[in-house]
């Protein structure tokens, strides 16, 4: 089950976090699906798409997929482009490189819930950087 979850888990990042195309999300999460680093009352599709609309050119791109029984690590690096605002902060044109890593849980094949951190203040150092 482990090699099926890592692959579930690598779509997710691969498929969705590069489209936000929600019937990807809706294929490979449960309903109820967790995000448990959002604040409250945004939702995963929300994040993503607030993240999409500043970033369009974005890509996340695995580096590593670590998975036992229901849980599975990727490591991923994010590389884009500012065009749009992001949380107030109008388009600057910078080009973004950061680090990424999400855990997941999986249920019948599925992402239950995930874990995410990314490198919060390398991103805001980038567009800030003159």
């Amino acid at each position: 089950m482990s090699e099926q979850n890592k692959l579930v888990a690598r779509q997710f990042v691969e498929r969705f976090l590069n489209t936000a195309d929600p019937a990807v999300l809706d294929d490979l999460t449960t309903p109820g699906y967790i995000d448990h680093d959002l604040p409250s009352g945004i939702t995963p599709r929300q994040s993503v798409t607030v993240f999409r609309a500043a970033f369009p050119d974005a890509r996340f791109t695995v580096e590593d997929v670590i998975g036992e029984s229901d849980r599975v690590a990727v490591r991923y690096r994010i590389e884009g482009t500012h065009t749009g605002d992001f949380f107030g902060m109008p388009a600057s044109g910078k080009r973004i490189r950061i680090g990424g890593i999400s855990i997941y849980r999986l249920s019948g094949g599925r992402l239950t819930e995930a874990w995410v951190q990314y490198d919060q203040a390398g991103l805001m150092g980038q567009l800030h950087a003159a």
